[in-house]
């Protein structure tokens, strides 16, 4: 019977890695099976477009304070008596600011909420802190714990999950890690979304069809889909296969 716990957890994990990879596929054959347009022939649908970001309000990342209209962060932490740095995620959050997007057929709205985000190297940022300094974690606190409220910015999206006490953070943790990804003014992106009129302006946002954002190219993209549409399948595998030893086993 103790066989089982494990087991079920090992089917869980490997039904969630399942629905990555098809998920992960599905995002790819909407990509292929959308053309890319401009913004003077959009049309309201599933519509593809790529351009220059151009901010109407911007946000501002918790982790070095950068703007953007994006911001992707949160807060990793090593339990005392770890070694490795980074392997429990704390808090996490999302800000985000409508923004044009700007291409030579002229412009359109774009709404992230709702959006995944997707985003190069160079966009990511990680500071990793090797000790916990009780007036940093403080200091993070006030910055981000007006998320939970959501804002009353119009146009603007923002979000926090996870709690942070800066007295307890510094009993139970040894270091942590301050991460994000991030779109900023003037990137060029990629926008894969559901394009509406609304009062004579094209809104490109969440709709009944995928909606992704990112700053590589579609190319970039699709590779970088097929390498984590391939990760999940083989994580799903492997987790059926742990799952059936522990029920053999029970």
């Amino acid at each position: 019977m103790t066989q089982l716990v494990p087991a079920a957890a090992l089917a869980l994990l490997g039904a969630a890695s399942t629905y990555i990879f098809y998920d992960q596929r599905r995002r790819q054959e909407v990509m292929a099976a959308t053309e890319t347009t401009t913004t003077d022939a959009l049309t309201e649908g599933q519509v593809e477009l790529t351009g220059t970001v151009e901010p109407i309000e911007t946000v501002e990342s918790p982790v070095d304070g950068t703007e953007g209209v994006i911001v992707d962060w949160r807060l990793r932490a090593s339990p005392v008596g770890h070694d490795e740095a980074g392997n429990e995620d704390v808090i996490e959050g999302l800000r985000e600011a409508e923004f044009v997007l700007s291409d030579q057929g002229g412009e359109a709205r774009v709404d992230p909420e709702g959006s995944q985000l997707v985003v190069s190297e160079e966009s990511k940022a990680s500071e990793y802190h090797q000790h916990v300094h009780y007036d940093q974690i403080e200091a993070f606190d006030r910055e981000v714990q007006g998320d939970h409220g959501g804002s009353d910015r119009e146009g603007v999206h923002v979000r926090a999950d996870g709690t942070l006490m800066a007295e307890e953070f510094n009993e139970e943790y040894d270091s942590y890690t301050l991460e994000h990804e991030i779109i900023q003014p003037g990137d060029e992106v990629y926008v894969l979304g559901t394009a509406t009129r609304e009062n004579d302006t094209w809104v490109v946002g969440n709709g009944d069809g995928k909606f992704l954002i990112s700053d590589q190219s579609e190319e970039e993209l699709t590779a970088d889909l097929e390498t984590k549409k391939w990760i999940a399948l083989a994580a799903a595998i492997v987790f059926a296969v742990g799952s059936l030893y522990f029920l053999i086993l029970g």
